[in-house]
């Protein structure tokens, strides 16, 4: 998922919606770490696996 984040950031890079100074890596890590941190918060902790 991290390289699909990647990919659109990059995207956004070329399209000047992202500053190209951003390492589209670590954001893209940043974001999905973000997402799961959410995801976890809002099922307090108690994630469905199905």
């Amino acid at each position: 998922m991290e390289s699909e984040f990647e990919k659109l950031i990059i995207k956004a890079q070329d399209l000047g919606e992202v500053g190209k100074e951003k390492d589209a890596k670590q954001l893209a890590r940043q974001i999905q770490i973000s997402g799961l941190r959410t995801y976890a918060r809002v099922y307090d902790g108690n994630v469905p696996l199905d």
